[in-house]
């Protein structure tokens, strides 16, 4: 009767294959740990057209101090935040700084050696420009094709991390604060990660737009102020 090695036959093994896959894993390993490093240094301009980040805001790197290591530690958390400040005291910076380095974290190698992003969805998006959004869709005339005030509220609600930058910076009214509220609580109940900045305290916020807004922001993570100095005037 046949022995059983006779049937099944081992692979035999070469050590220059062995070397070759190894040599080329470390390859991959090489080509994403410099990905990684572009994205989160703001080197990357695939990454700024993925997250929406302006040319003003692209090339913003990390810079290490009190306030950053505070809301580095938050976002690594899982915590959401309210960077408040003067103008010009870096909060935009280093809510996209932030945003970077979240989303070149999440960057993996897939079977096929390709990077890919693996946490989903974000992006950077003035408030001002949320709330153009919104008007051009109470604006629309009948039979013109626009999204609906809800579409609007519902594709940043799904976004897995989301700025939200200069809150209070356009005209605050009835309006506004609805929109505001809506998309703000649909992200609270959804533990959706939101980097908030704006001008205002959470005091003035709390006057300026509404008790529940200032509530759910404050309940969603850490609030950090950033100071009253504007770096921009030396």
């Amino acid at each position: 009767m046949e022995h059983i090695s006779g049937i099944i036959k081992t692979p035999e093994r070469h050590p220059e294959e062995s070397g070759a896959s190894w040599a080329s894993t470390q390859e991959l390993q090489k080509r994403l740990k410099t990905a990684r490093e572009a994205v989160a240094n703001g080197a990357s301009k695939k990454a700024h057209a993925l997250l929406g980040i302006p040319p003003r805001y692209q090339g913003k790197a990390f810079i290490p101090s009190r306030a950053a290591e505070e809301a580095m530690r938050a976002v690594t958390d899982g915590k959401s935040l309210y960077l408040t400040g003067a103008c010009g005291s870096g909060k935009t910076h280093l809510a996209v700084a932030l945003l970077q380095k979240w989303y070149a974290e999440g960057l993996k190698l897939n079977a096929e050696g390709e990077i890919y992003p693996s946490r989903g969805r974000a992006v950077f998006l003035p408030a001002i420009e949320l709330m153009l959004e919104i008007k051009q869709a109470w604006n629309a005339d009948e039979g013109v094709k626009n999204e609906s005030e809800k579409q609007i509220i519902d594709r940043y609600s799904r976004l897995t991390f989301l700025i939200l930058d200069d809150l209070g910076a356009e005209k605050i009214s009835e309006g506004s604060r609805q929109v505001m509220y809506a998309l703000l609580d649909r992200r609270y109940r959804e533990c959706a990660q939101t980097i908030i900045t704006s001008n205002l305290s959470i005091e003035r916020l709390q006057e300026s737009f509404d008790d529940r807004i200032a509530s759910r922001i404050c309940e969603m993570g850490v609030v950090i102020d950033m100071g009253r100095k504007d770096w921009r005037v030396r």
